[in-house]
């Protein structure tokens, strides 16, 4: 079995059109992480304008940037139209989630209410076919992430029936998977983001834990064992009035300072904590307010040199429109984003998944 690299579910890596932030304005901290390799490329999947006009959402796509892209720049590359798979129109059954698998040079996600995971090759744009699906579910289902594990195991979560499941590597169509996270034991109630711990732990972003459904703050952030099989607990559980979790639906991992980044979907913030945190712990980051143009981030991934991606989806076509925010390394507070890809050559709609590489 060929070994993959796994790449951090960090999805941006804008410089602005001046380069790096200057010293003037810049902690020497950032400087250090800033020397560690950024990314290059920036895949995202999300819904495109409508042609119609403000108002109307469009069809699901998924895209790239170049690294350095930054202000109102239209994506250099687009999968979109019908043959992709991806194309229905009005927001409801869109690509959810973006990963890159430098293993084959293909960018893997999964749709709402669809049954398929599908992968499409890096190097091929346009309306075209996927290079390959997956079955996640014979039933109405509504995938929120899929990720790849260093040796190109495929995950991927069923919202619906609040399961998360593993295929082999090379496993295609109704390949059944080689293991399936479900059962009340679990804790999995709307899990919606998968991503993974230095360990190769999943760690998966559940948007609500009764009984604090309706309230504001909820959610919780699961960690289970990298062979999790069956009705199993999960090893680590971040829940709770303190952690300020307000509808987690994407995580992200930084190995270099071993954080789990949360994007808090009811509350327009950021939050991470030690990925060792488990119970009602406070976040030892939070990224709030007004400096930080967060408007119900739906997708985030950091890179090796610790620069934080978010993308922003409003729900419906803006104002405000949606985004893709890049925070410096080790952002905290009411901090401004170092770079903003936003306006209308963007075509973006909602920003619903980031990966890097």
């Amino acid at each position: 079995m060929k070994a993959r690299s796994l790449f951090s579910l960090v999805s941006i890596v804008l410089v602005s059109a001046c380069g790096l932030p200057g010293p003037s304005n810049v902690p020497r901290a950032v400087f250090a992480a800033s020397a560690l390799q950024r990314a290059r490329s920036l895949y995202f999947a999300g819904i495109a304008l409508n042609a119609r006009g403000p108002g109307f959402l469009g069809p699901g796509e998924l895209g790239t940037y170049p690294a350095t892209a930054n202000g109102n720049v239209a994506p250099t590359h687009v999968i979109a139209g019908e043959k992709t798979g991806l194309f229905e129109e009005g927001g409801c059954c869109v690509p959810q989630s973006a990963w890159f698998d430098a293993a084959d040079n293909s960018v893997w996600t999964c749709r709402t209410f669809s049954k398929f995971i599908s992968r499409f090759s890096a190097n091929s744009w346009g309306n075209v076919r996927p290079a390959g699906r997956l079955a996640i579910s014979p039933h109405t289902v509504s995938c929120g992430g899929v990720a790849v594990t260093k040796m190109g195991d495929v995950v991927a979560d069923d919202v619906n029936n609040a399961f998360v499941a593993t295929w082999a590597s090379g496993a295609a169509g109704d390949d059944r998977p080689l293991r399936e996270i479900a059962g009340g034991a679990t804790g999995l109630f709307l899990p919606s983001g998968i991503t993974f711990d230095g360990q190769g732990n999943y760690i998966v972003a559940d948007r609500c834990s009764p009984p604090a459904c309706g309230g504001k703050l909820g959610g919780e952030i699961l960690t289970f064992d990298a062979r999790a099989d069956g009705n199993v607990a999960p090893v680590r559980v971040l829940a709770g009035g303190k952690t300020q979790l307000s509808g987690p639906d994407r995580v992200a991992y930084d190995p270099i300072h071993n954080r789990i980044y949360a994007a808090n979907l009811y509350t327009s913030t950021i939050t991470a904590y030690p990925a060792t945190s488990t119970g009602n712990v406070a976040p030892t980051i939070s990224i709030a307010g007004t400096n930080t143009h967060l408007w119900n981030p739906d997708s985030i991934a950091i890179d090796d040199a610790g620069y934080l991606y978010v993308g922003n989806e409003p729900l419906v076509p803006g104002p405000p429109p949606a985004s893709i925010l890049v925070f410096a390394p080790g952002a905290d507070g009411n901090a401004a984003p170092v770079q903003i890809i936003q306006g209308s050559k963007t075509g973006l709609a909602e920003v619903d998944g980031l990966s890097v590489h």
